[in-house]
């Protein structure tokens, strides 16, 4: 029997999609992995709720009480513990009374408690330039209820900074996310983002398709509720105006490039094979590596899967619309991306910005997004062995 446990914690429901991603069929072979779903317990905002994974490693939390009882039983096993919490900042009493129990247990079983940040994207640069934090939200909030939203995450977070318990580690991916202090005690390991540990576990397959193709790689919105709608984030896109629009320019791009335009399914949604909204074109679930190396240029509105686009030196096209360039976040996402990423910038409701050429490839770029956002150290294995040998010293 294994002697080390890794014990990871969401908030949101854990899914194949964070299955595949976290390794943990790789991670089995070392130690006993158990993934607590605190999703019943800590949810807050309605949101759609994707399939759980069926699995014996992902145990429910549906009190305080087993949570209580879970982490009691766990450390009187006298076993080496180690507790990746994958909840960073507070929304909810709720969550500070979680800190305040990981905290306990932290001092009462010294099990070792790892931080993870890989996001795999850029760190965006501060909207509108203000380093007054309390500025800038108030500059930049679209909403009464995203302001709302924002102060008492901002006032959570003030609080998170008393009763946090410190980290023994930090998992880190790209040199973006490299920020916190040298002096802290809290030792770094330097290891990939998701998509990039995806890449190194499993090589990208050839695809036989019988024409060229650009892949579109979604958003949830604003067909379907997203993380900004649940932020209290004013959306600007509406269906009726954006999918008319978004499949003209789809056309456009068929016509006079001729190739086809195949949909990568984002993690939050779950369409049918064909959809009116995207011109009943082909839409592709788990695939989004193997779609974007097998084709000729990618279209988004700024997906972290361009991550693969800078591994497999693909052309870019970001999104926007007439109604999306009101929206302050989406615009601010969609050119710091562009900046990091070269590529080109489109309104698909003004045709004169329309491309008559595929963008080029800025070799220079890629190699600097990969560094700052995918790994800092490429000669190592996937996350997994990184986890294992670093941390757990297997």
């Amino acid at each position: 029997m294994a002697v080390n446990i890794l014990i990871m914690i969401y908030k949101s429901r854990f899914t194949k999609f964070h299955y595949e991603s976290r390794e943990i069929d790789y991670l089995k072979g070392y130690c006993k992995v158990k993934i607590l779903d605190l999703s019943e317990l800590l949810k807050e905002k309605k949101e759609i709720q994707r399939k759980k994974i069926d699995t014996d490693e992902v145990l429910e939390i549906k009190s305080f009480l087993d949570l209580n009882k879970y982490f009691k039983t766990t450390y009187s096993q006298k076993k080496n513990i180690y507790v990746i919490n994958f909840i960073e900042y507070p929304e909810s009493i709720k969550d500070i009374i979680f800190f305040c129990i990981l905290r306990y247990y932290k001092y009462k079983s010294n099990f070792i408690l790892i931080r993870n940040n890989n996001p795999g994207h850029i760190r965006e640069e501060k909207l509108l330039g203000n380093s007054n934090p309390v500025i800038r939200v108030l500059k930049t909030s679209t909403s009464s209820k995203e302001l709302y939203l924002r102060m008492k995450s901002f006032t959570y977070g003030l609080l998170l900074k008393i009763i946090r318990c410190k980290e023994d580690y930090e998992f880190l991916a790209g040199s973006d996310w490299d920020i916190s202090e040298k002096n802290n005690k809290v030792k770094k390991i330097y290891g990939h983002s998701i998509d990039y540990s995806r890449h190194l576990r499993e090589p990208p397959r050839i695809l036989q398709r019988k024409k060229n193709y650009a892949v579109f790689l979604d958003n949830p919105s604003p067909n379907q509720i997203g993380d900004a709608s649940l932020s209290g984030w004013k959306i600007y896109a509406t269906g009726q105006k954006y999918y008319p629009s978004l499949r003209n320019f789809f056309d456009y791009i068929e016509y006079n490039f001729d190739i086809n335009i195949l949909i990568s399914g984002h993690i939050k949604t779950e369409y049918p094979v064909k959809l009116e909204i995207f011109g009943n074109r082909n839409i592709i679930y788990g695939e989004t590596k193997d779609l974007i190396y097998n084709s000729i240029m990618i279209l988004n509105r700024a997906s972290t899967a361009v991550g693969y686009a800078m591994l497999y030196s693909k052309p870019i096209i970001y999104l926007y619309s007439d109604e999306i360039k009101n929206d302050i976040h989406d615009m601010n996402t969609i050119n710091n991306f562009q900046l990091a990423t070269g590529g080109d910038i489109v309104n698909i409701d003004d045709y004169q910005t329309w491309p008559k050429f595929i963008p080029d490839i800025n070799l220079d770029k890629s190699e600097e997004y990969i560094r700052r956002c995918m790994s800092t150290c490429k000669n190592k294995g996937p996350n997994y062995k990184v986890f294992i040998k670093e941390i757990m010293g297997n």
